[in-house]
């Protein structure tokens, strides 16, 4: 037997964002006209609304020269509480949920979720989603001296030089890390991004972004 191991429940999380995205393929939405009377029946917790855009970009060479045109589409409804912390992403085929700072806990974050995720599928005949992505990104500081101390996962740098005797003081560093689950036909990718902020200073960035595919329902 497996024995997880238990991690405390931070009271001061430093997650900056937090979302959690489903697309639901084939029973997806006819129209935006479906998912724009959605939008009126969430109005009461996201009143404010506005189009979800995207721009198109198309670049074709001839013997003429070369053209570029773009185009706007739009793709859904982007939706919002009155104080612009919750933020809800719909289209014919994907609801996601955007949570700012403060973060409270997952159970409030999903039960969010699940209350729009009943109303975007209320009319579907869902069976299995194509995608889902849970994603955080914490942001927080640790002390510039010893700080591999305060990471597990952490890039290795080198103190000194074979070339030189002169010394490396710390920089910005960027690593990413990816980690995959056959079991779950899920992936998790690590974004680490250590900048310093002064002499004593670190601050730390760290996207986790997983994603599972081909998840049914009844799991």
């Amino acid at each position: 037997m497996t024995t997880q191991r238990a991690y405390p429940n931070l009271p001061n999380a430093p997650i900056e964002e937090a979302i959690i995205s489903l697309t639901i393929g084939k029973q997806k939405h006819a129209s935006l006209q479906e998912v724009e009377a959605l939008c009126e029946k969430l109005k009461d917790v996201y009143p404010q609304r506005k189009n979800w855009k995207i721009k198109e970009f198309a670049f074709e060479e001839s013997d003429a020269g070369s053209n570029m045109s773009q185009r706007e589409r739009a793709t859904g409804f982007v939706i919002s509480s009155e104080n612009q912390k919750k933020l809800l992403h719909l289209s014919q085929d994907t609801l996601s949920l955007n949570r700012l700072k403060p973060y409270g806990s997952w159970d409030d974050f999903s039960a969010d979720y699940k209350s729009a995720w009943d109303i975007f599928t209320e009319s579907l005949k869902i069976e299995e989603v194509s995608g889902l992505t849970i994603r955080y990104i914490n942001s927080f500081h640790i002390p510039t001296a010893g700080w591999e101390e305060h990471l597990l996962m952490r890039p290795n740098l080198q103190s000194e030089s074979v070339f030189d005797d002169s010394t490396i003081s710390m920089g910005e560093v960027f690593s990413r890390y990816v980690l995959v689950s056959e079991r779950h036909m899920a992936q998790s990718v690590v974004h680490l991004t250590l900048k310093p902020e002064n002499n004593d200073s670190l601050r730390v960035i760290m996207d986790i972004h997983m994603h599972f595919i081909e998840w049914p329902l009844d799991k």
